[in-house]
């Protein structure tokens, strides 16, 4: 299946703001692209790589080509958890000890 399908009619996540502002829009753009880099080092112990697709979702693939696109912060750890095979719990100590070295 096509993932245009995704791109269109969806939502903002509450973590992102609306703007018609060029300029504030280039900043969220900004923060976007900042979140998706600190999202790709959390998720290097899980192999998943994180990218944008037009500003409006995600693009998660594994080591293996598998590939999902998704709307939100949400979704992408949920989807990153289904790709790796992997459980993501944000309080184990090495994974925590990972996240604060990087």
């Amino acid at each position: 299946m096509c993932g245009l399908c995704g791109v269109f009619g969806q939502e903002e996540h509450w973590l992102v703001t609306q703007t018609t502002n060029t300029s504030e829009r280039n900043v969220r753009l900004r923060l976007r692209y900042e979140r998706i880099k600190i999202i790709n080092r959390w998720l290097i112990p899980f192999n998943i790589k994180v990218s944008d697709v037009h500003g409006a979702s995600y693009l998660l693939c594994s080591p293996t080509g598998k590939q999902t696109l998704v709307s939100n912060v949400t979704e992408l750890w949920m989807n990153a958890e289904l790709l790796s095979g992997k459980t993501i719990d944000p309080l184990n100590i090495s994974y925590l000890t990972h996240i604060s070295n990087v």
